[in-house]
């Protein structure tokens, strides 16, 4: 039997509850290597050219006016 074929069979035995964590899991095996540095590029990207998406607040205060404004 093939580690793939274990681990579906083992599928089987996961409760419904941590399906979850599982296919989190898998969607990540599955990503390109490289996949997590070109999400972090394109974030930096995004932050440049919207200054408010790195904005980091100090005053909880200000922060949920802004948000709820």
């Amino acid at each position: 039997m093939s580690e793939k074929e274990k681990v579906i069979a083992l599928l089987d035995q996961v409760p419904e509850y941590k399906m979850g964590y599982i296919l989190a899991f898998i969607q990540g095996a599955t990503l390109p290597e490289n996949a997590d540095t070109l999400e972090a590029m394109e974030e930096v990207q995004r932050m440049k050219e919207d200054p408010n998406l790195g904005k980091r607040y100090t005053d909880v205060d200000a922060m949920m006016k802004e948000l709820l404004a």
